[in-house]
């Protein structure tokens, strides 16, 4: 891993990573800035507090460059070609990195107690604070990472890659869920379900469905509105790595991978019950486990789309990198 020669820019315009793509395509200049103060050389810390069904939570990263040629990379999902085509011509013709991907290692357990050095900066939002400082490495990299958020300028990039690494197992590592909207009628619904081998349980009522969502006591809940019960579906199939994915039993196992009767995606229940009153067919899909990604993964597979809504989102533009030395 290399140390990174660290700017920041003087008036700065912070860009939450939901947000990125939008504003580099519509007023890139906010991203791409040129009033940079060189500030040292040295990793990074990225601190984010939030809170989560009204408890207090703190996540860190360890922000170093590494290089492709030394580690080994694991995908979780399928990137698309004109993604990878966009960043790459902005990385051809801008001279830093600003936007760290967001990387799972398991074995970084030291990355929850990194220590706060100099604030490179900071950035309050939507209940979010993310802090940047100066840190020092406590222990080893694992050579295996696995990518959470990034998958297109990861593929943009050549040699040395800014990551944001995070401990898999660090209980702040949030996945959360997100809920389908489906065009499906209750005759299309019955077709899909017919064969397949789960188990359904009506639930009894809505004000239920979150605690429910939360504890992941069903991969997914199908409602219909109207007066008709939720119910949860379990499966009962022979079991695999991507079986134990709630979004692929949804998306791939009952539609049968048809994206076409997905018409939206929610991450709040609340919403995607409400439109559930209004006519449609929501899937309610509970969260990723963190260690699942790092399982699929590890074989080489894909996730369906929407599996993994890293919560909360790193930003850009708090500072601008350039490789400098080894450790």
């Amino acid at each position: 891993m290399k140390k990174l020669k660290v700017f920041a820019p003087r008036n700065p315009h912070p860009v939450p990573y939901e947000n990125l793509w939008d504003t580099l395509i519509n007023d890139k200049e906010k991203v791409l800035r040129r009033d940079l103060d060189f500030l040292g050389e040295g990793f990074l810390l990225i601190k984010q507090e939030f809170e989560i069904d009204g408890e207090r939570r703190v996540r860190k990263a360890f922000v170093a460059f590494l290089n492709k040629m030394d580690y080994r990379f694991y995908p979780h999902e399928d990137f698309f070609p004109e993604g990878v085509r966009f960043y790459r011509e902005i990385f051809n013709s801008y001279p830093y990195q600003f936007a760290p991907i967001m990387g799972l290692v398991d074995g970084g357990n030291w990355i929850s107690n990194l220590n706060e050095g100099r604030k490179v900066g900071e950035y309050t939002a939507n209940g979010v604070k993310t802090e940047v400082f100066f840190t020092e490495p406590l222990g080893n990299l694992p050579r295996e990472v696995f990518i959470a958020d990034g998958h297109h300028r990861f593929e943009a990039v050549e040699g040395d890659v800014l990551f944001a690494l995070i401990d898999v197992k660090d209980l702040s590592l949030m996945i959360l869920p997100t809920h389908r909207l489906l065009k499906v009628k209750i005759s299309d619904l019955k077709g899909f379900l017919e064969g397949k081998e789960v188990e359904l349980f009506p639930i009894r009522s809505l004000e239920s469905l979150g605690e429910i969502i939360k504890m992941g006591q069903f991969p997914m809940i199908l409602y219909l509105g109207g007066n008709r019960k939720p119910f949860g579906v379990i499966y009962k199939g022979e079991r695999g790595i991507l079986t134990e994915i709630p979004a692929y039993i949804c998306d791939f196992y009952i539609f049968e991978g048809k994206y076409e009767v997905i018409t939206g995606y929610y991450r709040d229940w609340r919403e995607a019950i409400k439109k559930a009153e209004e006519g449609h067919t929501v899937a309610l899909v509970s969260p990723t486990k963190p260690i699942e990604v790092i399982k699929v993964a590890r074989e080489g597979m894909r996730m369906p789309r929407k599996s993994t809504d890293f919560y909360p989102k790193l930003v850009a533009g708090l500072f601008y990198a350039q490789p400098s030395t080894s450790l």
